[in-house]
C-alpha cells in the first residue's frame, strides 16, 4: 500500500513538472512572438488613421466612398 503512495506520487511529480516544461516552453514562444503582435497592431492602428484621415477628407470634398 505504501509503495503504492510514493509510486502515485512520483507520478504526480513527473507529470507536475511536464506541464511546467510545457507552460515555460508557451511562455518562451509568446515572448518570442509578442514583439511582431506589437508591430502588427501599431501599423493596424496606423492604416486606422489613415483611413480615417481620408474618409474625413473625402466627406469635407463631398466625395463618395
Amino acid at each position: 500500500m505504501k509503495s503504492q503512495y510514493v509510486e502515485y506520487l512520483i507520478e504526480r511529480l513527473e507529470n507536475a513538472e511536464l506541464d511546467n516544461r510545457v507552460m515555460r516552453l508557451v511562455l518562451e514562444d509568446l515572448s518570442r512572438e509578442l514583439p511582431h503582435s506589437n508591430q502588427m497592431l501599431e501599423k493596424s492602428n496606423e492604416l486606422q488613421s489613415l483611413l480615417e484621415e481620408e474618409r474625413n477628407l473625402c466627406k469635407s470634398l463631398d466625395c463618395e466612398i
